[in-house]
C-alpha cells in the first residue's frame, strides 16, 4: 500500500458513501479497510495494517502523556486502547468510493454532508470539517505547509 498524503473536502451522499481522491484510490487498492473510531474524529486503515496500526497509535499517546502529563505508560496505553473500536469495514468500490458505518455518518453529518479527508501516510482520517478546522487551529506547531494545508481548504 502507498503513502497517504494530502487534505480533501468532499460530500457524504445519501448512502454514506464518499468518493475518495485519485491518490488514496491508487494507493488503497482493493484491500478491505477498517473503520475504527476516534476522539473527534474515523481513522480509515487497511484491514490487514490494523495491528501495526493500533501498536503505532498507542505507542504515541504514550510518548505524549509521559512528555505532557507525567502521567503513566501503563494507564495511557489501556485509556488508549479502549478508545479505538473498530466500528465496520468497507473497500474501495469501482466507483472510487467507500461507504462508511452508519454510526460514523451520523456523527460526521452534524454539520451537514460535507466531510474533510487527511491522509496520515498508512491511514486516513475522516472528518467533519468544523472539527478539523478547530483542530488545525488549536495546535501549537504551524509551519508553511499547515498555512497551505488551510489555504487549499478554502480557510
Amino acid at each position: 500500500m502507498g503513502l497517504l498524503r494530502g487534505a480533501f473536502r468532499r460530500k457524504l451522499d445519501s448512502r454514506g458513501r464518499i468518493l475518495l481522491p485519485m491518490r488514496f484510490r491508487d494507493a488503497l487498492g482493493t484491500a478491505p479497510l477498517a473503520v475504527v473510531s476516534g476522539q473527534r474524529c474515523f481513522e480509515v486503515v487497511a484491514a490487514s495494517h490494523l495491528g501495526d496500526f493500533r501498536e503505532e497509535l498507542v505507542g504515541s499517546e504514550t510518548d505524549v502523556a509521559e512528555e505532557v502529563h507525567g502521567g503513566s505508560p501503563k494507564q495511557e496505553r489501556a485509556t488508549t486502547e479502549g478508545a479505538l473500536s473498530v466500528i465496520g469495514l468497507t473497500h474501495v468500490d469501482r466507483a472510487g468510493r467507500i461507504t462508511l458505518p452508519k454510526l460514523s455518518v451520523a456523527a460526521l453529518r452534524a454539520h451537514g454532508n460535507e466531510v474533510v479527508l487527511f491522509g496520515c501516510s498508512r491511514s486516513f482520517q475522516v472528518w467533519d470539517p468544523v472539527y478539523f478546522e478547530d483542530d488545525l487551529r488549536r495546535e501549537p506547531c504551524w509551519n508553511d505547509e499547515d498555512e497551505a494545508l488551510l489555504r487549499r481548504l478554502g480557510k
